[in-house]
């Protein structure tokens, strides 16, 4: 079996053509001209009547299966990079502008990530420094939560607490 491209300007074969989706969305007609001999094209560039391979063809709303003639713009390689990254560009900022000004949602995901452990954090620190200022000693602060108690004074100190002198009482 052989398949070949249909150029501009060659003769459409006669018949009705098979109609096939490729992995990226795109729809291709394939004709068979001979025993084991096709000839196929993209739909969108027959429906735009088969323009130079030079020309691209934009589909306007973006939707690669439909090749309505009004939805087809045939452009040079130049306007439609051109096109596509003003259309991009506007496209970006709308997500962007979605995900709080975030790159990317996983970099979204991972400042959210980030601030639900400061939060943690900081309400467990306002923990501590209730507890503190009720008359624990830094040491019974560190048992009463599972951590070391040079790490207490850290903690109450994050939340603007005053440490009392171990020398006075």
């Amino acid at each position: 079996m052989s398949i070949r491209t249909l150029r501009a300007g060659e003769d459409v074969p006669a018949g009705e053509p098979a109609r096939y989706r490729n992995s990226t969305g795109y729809v291709r007609l394939r004709w068979l001209i001979a025993p084991g001999e096709y000839v196929e094209v993209y739909e969108h560039r027959f429906v735009a009547g088969m323009p130079d391979e030079d020309l691209h063809v934009h589909h306007r709303n973006r939707a690669r299966d439909d090749n309505s003639p009004e939805n087809l713009l045939v452009l040079t390689a130049e306007e439609h990079a051109r096109l596509h990254a003003e259309e991009d560009r506007e496209m970006f900022a709308e997500r962007k502008a979605a995900r709080n000004g975030f790159r990317s949602v996983a970099a979204q995901r991972k400042a959210e990530r980030a601030a639900s452990r400061r939060a943690a954090i900081h309400a467990r620190s306002l923990r501590m420094r209730a507890m503190y200022e009720a008359g624990a000693n830094t040491t019974e602060v560190a048992r009463a939560f599972g951590v070391d108690a040079s790490r207490v004074s850290v903690h109450l100190r994050r939340v603007g607490t005053t440490m009392r002198s171990r020398w006075t009482r």
